[in-house]
C-alpha cells in the first residue's frame, strides 16, 4: 500500500531576536510511505488462535514537529526519509475452562536513515532550534511492546457469574523527539485490575486501572534552553471505581 499527507504551512514570523526567518520555513511538502505487510493467522490445538505479521515501512520527506528559529516556535520540517520494520505477535485462548489468556508482543525498529536538503540547511543557518542527525530512533517508537491479560470466569450456585480480569503492558525506553538532546522516555508497566458481577439483566463492575500508580511518560519536549525541566505528558495515574449497567 502506498500513502501520504497534504503539506501545509506553519504560523512563523518574518524575524526572531533581528534576525529574518528562512523563507522555506512557512511551508512543508507532503511526505509519502509505502507499506509492505505480510502475515498469517489461524488456530492452535483448537483453543488458542494467533496472528503472525511482518511489516516494512518506507517514509520519504517525512514530515517531523520541531522547534524553529531562536525563539523555539513549533513548526513542521520534513526532516528526510525514514523507514520502519518490525513484526506483530498475538495469540489468545483458552487456557483452561474458566481461563481465557491473550499475549502480544511487538518489535518496531525504525530510525531517520537520512536529512533532507532543507533540514540540513535549516541546521546550518540556526533555524532549527537544536541540532538533528540521520540515525536517531523516531519519537516515541519503543522497540520492545507487550501485553498480557487474563479473565477467570467463575460461576456462580445462584445461576449468576464471577469475571476477574487482571492485565499488564509494557512499553520500552523510547525518543522523546529527533534532536541530539531529545529527553528520553524510560520503559514502564502498566497494570490493570478488575472485578465484574454478571446476572441476567444487570453488571456490576469494580476496577482498579494502573494498579501501582506507575508514573509512565508518553512524550516529552526538553527545554533545556529555558531551564532545567522538561514538558512531559504522563500516565493517568491510578484510578478506581464502579460501573453499573441495566438491560432492558
Amino acid at each position: 500500500s502506498e500513502g501520504f499527507r497534504r503539506g501545509g504551512a506553519n504560523g512563523l514570523p518574518n524575524e526572531a531576536f533581528g534576525f529574518p526567518v528562512n523563507p522555506k520555513a512557512f511551508l512543508y511538502k507532503p511526505d509519502k510511505t509505502k507499506n509492505l505487510e505480510v502475515g498469517l493467522k489461524g488456530l492452535l490445538s483448537d483453543k488458542y488462535s494467533y496472528t503472525v505479521a511482518y511489516y516494512d515501512v518506507e517514509w520519504d520527506d517525512m514530515q517531523a514537529n520541531m522547534a524553529c528559529t531562536g525563539l523555539g516556535l513549533l513548526c513542521v520540517v520534513n526532516a528526510g526519509d525514514a523507514s520502519s520494520r518490525g513484526f506483530e505477535v498475538e495469540l489468545q485462548g483458552q487456557m483452561t475452562d474458566n481461563l481465557e489468556v491473550n499475549f502480544g508482543y511487538t518489535y518496531i525498529d525504525s530510525e531517520l536513515d537520512t536529512l533532507s536538503a532543507t533540514m540540513e540547511e535549516f541546521i546550518d543557518d540556526g533555524t532549527a532550534f537544536a541540532d538533528v542527525v540521520p540515525g536517531v530512533s523516531l519519537p516515541g517508537a519503543s522497540k520492545n511492546n507487550l501485553f498480557l491479560g487474563g479473565i477467570y470466569d467463575q460461576s456462580l450456585s445462584n445461576g449468576m457469574q464471577l469475571l476477574y480480569g487482571l492485565n499488564a503492558s509494557f512499553r520500552s525506553e523510547a525518543e522523546s523527539t529527533l534532536f541530539v538532546d531529545s529527553y528520553r522516555l524510560d520503559s514502564f508497566w502498566l497494570c490493570d485490575a478488575s472485578v465484574t458481577l454478571v446476572a441476567d439483566q444487570w453488571t456490576l463492575r469494580g476496577f482498579i486501572n494502573n494498579l501501582f500508580d506507575e508514573r509512565g511518560l508518553l512524550g516529552a519536549d526538553p527545554v533545556g534552553q529555558w531551564g532545567p525541566r522538561v514538558n512531559a505528558v504522563v500516565s493517568r495515574p491510578r484510578t478506581y471505581g464502579l460501573h453499573a449497567s441495566y438491560r432492558f
